[in-house]
């Protein structure tokens, strides 16, 4: 199952982008509940949707599943990560799908890699096919990747990332791109702030995560979307046993142009098969 992960991912990374249906948003409970500012640290699902180098964060074999509700939209997904078998080479392969009444519909499945060239530096590529709806007409499929990188200095970490590269961009669908810094000054405690651009329009995110006896996460966030004024707070739990991690998280969206005080709730899964947080 590892080799044919990494096999996988090798074979994607020339072709294969949500596209102008991309949120560039995490879908597990922790990456909701931090506002979305993973593109240090994320991790499993949360590199395949941000940053795919900040999988090599941590020596792993693990499997994830997480669905979300709020405004009529059911987002769901499931991804499997290894970076563990082949030393220095992280790969994961995904599927989310998000269905929100007649407004949009929508799958995307893929494959990153990571490549790490030391502790302290690594880059990664996520490739991915998307098929969407955005009316009851109109149904677009294509073919997209992502670029970034991850940096550890001490107890900062430092990530950065290229969105949807290969897309044709244009006013609907500017080039997107963005980079957040993480302060870990402890196992049990993280900070992290990450800007997005789209176009001219910063989209600002941070969030922060406590570990309560090596088994509670505790995390809060929030974001500002500037190109849609939308702004958001967000809190979540997370309970680890063992080799599992069973996750919650809530939002809470403020007033913008698409958008009129929405609730989103989250409920995600990951298992450990080897390694760990």
């Amino acid at each position: 199952m590892r080799s044919l992960l990494l096999f996988l991912a090798v074979l994607m990374i020339p072709a294969l982008g949500w596209g102008q249906a991309r949120t560039f948003e995490p879908l597990t409970s922790r990456g909701q509940a931090m506002g979305g500012a993973l593109l240090a640290t994320g991790t499993g699902m949360d590199s395949a949707s941000l940053n795919p180098a900040s999988m090599s964060l941590i020596s792993s074999y693990v499997i994830d599943g997480a669905y979300v509700y709020g405004d009529g939209a059911h987002i769901m997904g499931a991804a499997v990560t290894d970076t563990i078998t082949n030393r220095g080479v992280g790969a994961s392969v995904y599927y989310l799908r998000n269905r929100q009444n007649d407004i949009y519909d929508g799958y995307r499945t893929g494959a990153s890699i990571a490549v790490r060239f030391s502790q302290s530096i690594s880059v990664g590529f996520n490739t991915y096919w998307q098929d969407f709806a955005t009316g009851s007409d109109t149904r677009e499929s294509r073919l997209s990747f992502d670029g970034g990188f991850m940096m550890r200095l001490g107890s900062i970490v430092v990530g950065g990332v290229v969105f949807d590269i290969s897309a044709d961009h244009d006013d609907a669908n500017p080039w997107r791109y963005g980079a957040g810094v993480a302060f870990v000054p402890a196992p049990t405690l993280g900070l992290e702030g990450d800007v997005i651009m789209e176009g001219d329009d910063p989209w600002y995110r941070g969030g922060v995560e406590y570990l309560y006896q090596g088994r509670i996460s505790l995390r809060l966030g929030g974001l500002w979307r500037t190109s849609t004024d939308t702004r958001a707070i967000s809190g979540g739990l997370g309970y680890t046993s063992g080799n599992a991690a069973l996750e919650f998280s809530v939002r809470r969206n403020m007033d913008g142009d698409s958008d009129d005080g929405s609730w989103y709730l989250g409920i995600g899964l990951r298992m450990y098969m080897t390694g760990g947080r």
